[in-house]
């Protein structure tokens, strides 16, 4: 039914279809209203009590909005009632609460209760929840946004809070308009997700990618840090290769800023430092099995997680998309072709560029039930410009992996959900959301399935409310299509691969002895001491003499069409 034509389905109504008398087409509405009538009766009942009039007019009203619910995207209503819901709040590890009625007022969550106890305001949005389900709002802690369509497919996908992952000044811009309810896309007024992010990647040799300014000692890194505080940015992104050097200062100035550093691990600084350091959270689980798999070097390293309270975002699909690369190519999701830029989809084509390679995802997987089981602190992140993770899908897979790991589904969401909302409340930050609880910002997802049953049904979306806005389903569909991205067929600047370069002795003092194997033939290898400087360059060399070097902390790295290896080792 188009809106247009509502007018004239009205006047249908209140006359009937070719009658003379006004009102005729009430006759069966009245009938559920008050009862039978008599024709020719019912228009002198209907002059006799403002009742019936009202009664008409919540019948009116409840035709606009049947069709205005089809035409506006989002739902603009102050008051929504989700009503004979199954509600999984994520306030415990365990409650569930069927035939429930959920309230919410100008985006607040006001009433969560029986549906028989709650009652509903005479102007509220009322929408019947029977057989579906009600969780909070997905978080994506690890995300790229490379455009400002990447936030509706986030948005389709139930995902109400992103962390943005390599920040530029417009995405500041982005994430106060926002939160100031200033954004259209597509004719859509948009007010979800919720964006935080860090600044731009802080590493020695930037990145193909993003191309950030390289980071190669402490006056590149202060000036960073002080552009960074200026636009403001929430976070601070180390990356692979800081000196220690840059790492101190880095830690420094955040316990200045009020700020937090959520990163990589750091080669150079090594995992245990990082582990025992400011930084409030390791990206990628980086630095763990150092040998592969679970051994003395290992527990030590989740003891020190334990013990220091520090967060880890695993982004496990990652690895499992590297593992998987042939079959995925062979059978490539439809989300592709949301991916952007356009030459995306072809580096993630290219065998050549993106070979499928050993991931060791199944220790990974281990690790993460490992940590989980002894208490650590885990939330959910993506990596969405790896290879074939997509903005907004890949979530769902990475929560499919949390339990394929050994978790329950109650305790894969709680990832995604609750433990989001405490991370950015230890930051700082107040989200107020990640639980289906009263006081609770409306950040929700309305599931036609039962994602405990299966967490493969948080895909089954039936709508989502991002800050108290509704968007149905057949509104989240216009979006997405709207959101499409070309694929080219020519690559474009690869996502950087990262490795440990394999060296001995450690501590050296005369010849350093390098595992070349991993390298190309015009693989380049640098030295550089503890202030960034380059004080040594070779070419590929399976040694590189070192007597010449006073003693101190150096860092070799290596430098292979656009990958890099490194290690750090101490000349005595």
């Amino acid at each position: 039914m188009n809106l247009r034509s509502l007018p004239r389905l009205l006047l249908m109504l209140c006359c009937g279809a070719g009658s003379a008398h006004p009102f005729s087409g009430l006759a069966p509405v009245l009938h559920i209203i008050h009862g039978p009538t008599h024709q020719g009766s019912y228009i002198h009942r209907l002059r006799q009590g403002a009742t019936r009039m009202r009664a008409i007019a919540s019948i009116v009203s409840m035709l606009l909005l049947v069709f205005g619910l089809q035409a506006q995207c989002p739902v603009d209503s102050a008051v929504i009632i989700i009503q004979d819901i199954t509600v999984i709040p994520m306030t415990d590890t365990t409650t569930v609460l069927n035939h429930a009625s959920v309230l919410i007022e100008n985006g607040l969550i006001t009433q969560v209760g029986d549906t028989a106890s709650v009652a509903v305001p005479p102007d509220a949005l009322v929408i019947d929840g029977t057989g579906r389900y009600l969780i909070p709002g997905l978080a994506d802690m690890h995300a790229h946004l490379l455009r400002r369509d990447d936030a509706l497919l986030l948005l389709a996908n139930g995902v109400t809070t992103v962390c943005n992952m390599h920040g530029e000044p417009w995405h500041v811009t982005f994430r106060d308009s926002l939160l100031d309810g200033d954004v259209e896309l597509h004719g859509a007024r948009i007010m979800a997700p919720r964006l935080y992010t860090t600044g731009p990647i802080m590493n020695f040799m930037g990145h193909p990618f993003f191309q950030p300014p390289p980071i190669q000692n402490v006056q590149q890194a202060q000036a960073s840090l002080w552009d960074q505080d200026s636009i403001g940015y929430d976070f601070y992104k180390p990356y692979t290769y800081l000196t220690n050097n840059v790492f101190t200062l880095l830690q420094a100035h955040a316990a200045g800023s009020g700020r937090f550093i959520k990163g990589h691990g750091n080669d150079w600084v090594g995992a245990m430092n990082v582990i025992t350091s400011d930084q409030k959270c390791i990206e990628h689980f980086w630095g763990y099995l150092p040998n592969g798999a679970l051994d003395a070097a290992e527990q030590a390293l989740e003891d020190s997680t334990i013990a220091s309270g520090k967060w880890n975002c695993p982004t496990l699909i990652v690895r499992w998309n590297k593992e998987h690369l042939d079959s995925i190519r062979a059978n490539e999701p439809a989300e592709v072709a949301f991916a952007c830029p356009p030459f995306l989809v072809a580096n993630w084509r290219n065998s050549a560029q993106n070979p499928q390679e050993f991931a060791n995802v199944a220790e990974y997987l281990a690790l993460l039930k490992r940590l989980h089981d002894s208490g650590a602190k885990l939330m959910l992140g993506t990596d969405n410009v790896t290879p074939y993770a997509v903005a907004g899908y890949a979530v769902h897979r990475e929560l499919e992996l949390f339990v394929q790991a050994g978790l329950t589904p109650h305790q894969a969401l709680a990832l995604a959900t609750a433990a989001p909302n405490t991370f950015l409340e230890e930051c700082g930050h107040a989200p107020n959301a990640g639980a289906v609880a009263v006081g609770r910002k409306a950040d929700l997802v309305l599931l036609n399935a039962d994602p405990l049953d299966d967490i493969s049904n948080t895909r089954s979306i039936h709508g989502v409310f991002g800050r108290g806005a509704y968007y149905p389903a057949n509104c989240l569909q216009d979006l997405v299509a709207s959101a499409a991205c070309g694929i080219t067929t020519t690559a474009g600047p690869v996502h950087a691969e990262e490795g440990i370069l394999s060296i001995r002795p450690n501590p050296v003092n005369d010849v350093l002895h390098i595992d070349d194997t991993v390298l190309g033939p015009d693989a380049e290898l640098l030295v550089i001491n503890g202030t960034g400087q380059v004080v040594l360059r070779s070419g590929r060399t399976s040694g590189i003499d070192v007597r010449s070097l006073a003693r101190g902390t150096y860092y070799v790295l290596a430098i292979d069409e656009g990958n890099t290896f490194s290690s750090s080792f101490i000349k005595e």
